[in-house]
């Protein structure tokens, strides 16, 4: 699969709200999730936790501050075995970071995701 991935700051959360608005933007989620980032080398290993689903995502990307296109991978992970799949990664590969985000989505007449990273850890 491809994704393409833009990160733009937003020193104003009013202004973009307002924003939403004017295009007539939906609310149609509000999603909450741990990332765990795993140390596996050139790729990237990410572990996604959230309240119904969890995925371990494999990835490849540039390292550029603009926009991103990606190749992933996924796999859903069963909710019984998150904390077996985080142990055991974190044993083999050694964990980089785990952040916790709290995001918005966003629909019609563009899909968006306006995410509130609320904790970032590096180890």
């Amino acid at each position: 699969m491809i994704n393409l991935e833009i990160k733009v700051a937003a020193p104003n959360l009013e202004e973009v709200k307002d924003k939403a608005i004017k295009i007539d933007a939906k609310n149609i989620a509000k999603l909450s999730q741990i990332d765990t980032y795993f140390l596996v080398g050139k790729k990237r290993l990410k572990l996604r936790e959230e309240k119904d689903t969890n995925y371990l995502v494999s990835y490849v990307r540039s390292n550029k501050k603009d926009s991103k296109l990606s190749k992933y991978k996924i796999i859903t992970i069963p909710k019984n075995l998150v904390w077996w799949v985080k142990k055991l990664f974190s044993f083999i590969f050694g964990v980089k970071s785990s952040s916790y985000y709290f995001s918005i989505v966003l629909s019609e007449p563009f899909f968006y995701v306006i995410c509130f990273p609320c904790i970032k850890r590096t180890v």
